[in-house]
């Protein structure tokens, strides 16, 4: 329940899935971004160690008071960083991949500037962590899975969502999706079709 996972009076809503945890890899050593805006908490209910942020409380008790950052410098420092790896710019892709971990309180990055591959898939993991709760995960999951083929996993759901014209919406199963799965877009409401029937409907392609 929400009133379980309660920390010094603040109720953890936005509790980090298991699978985000697993991919992210934080080091809970030495990563700033762990070490000061997660908090690990034991469920009563189940035993369970559970992480709950503490971003955007730390946000509302600064000098910025209550204002979300909409945009960071790292945000655009990763972008840069990914498009210089793709392009094969490395040594300019680590300088960004570096500047980002350096500030997080992590050494140099240690991966091969000679595989490409798993460089960019080190960027992308590295803007998991640093932008995690900021509302863009779903964007990067799409945008990947329309550049690379990238399936897009469903976290902790014990049922995955799917779309059927007669509206059930689950099926038994944890997987993942394609990127333009029609589950993605927000269904349009019945009765906006009544109203309107040149409304466009989603439930075909």
């Amino acid at each position: 329940s929400r009133a379980d996972f309660v920390v010094n009076g603040n109720q953890g809503v936005y509790r980090m899935s298991q699978a985000f945890i697993d991919y992210a890899d934080f080091d809970t050593d030495n990563d700033l971004r762990y070490l000061e805006l997660i908090d690990e908490i034991v469920s009563s209910e189940d035993g369970n160690t559970y992480w709950w942020p503490l971003k955007f409380q730390k946000v509302s008790n600064s000098a910025h008071g209550p204002n979300i950052l909409w945009f960071r410098s790292a945000t655009f420092m990763l972008m840069r960083a990914e498009a210089n790896a793709r392009l094969g710019n490395t040594a300019d892709a680590i300088a960004d991949l570096d500047a980002i971990r350096n500030r997080a309180g992590l050494t140099d990055y240690s991966g091969s500037s000679d595989d490409t591959g798993n460089l960019v898939e080190d960027i992308i993991k590295e803007r998991a962590r640093e932008m995690w709760l900021e509302k863009y995960r779903i964007w990067e999951q799409l945008r990947l899975g329309a550049v690379d083929g990238t399936l897009i996993g469903i976290g902790d759901r014990a049922e995955v969502p799917t779309y059927n014209p007669g509206f059930d919406l689950l099926h038994t199963g944890p997987g993942e999706l394609e990127w333009d799965s029609d589950i993605w877009p927000f269904a349009i409401p019945t009765n906006e079709s009544q109203y309107n029937p040149e409304v466009l409907l989603q439930t075909t392609r």
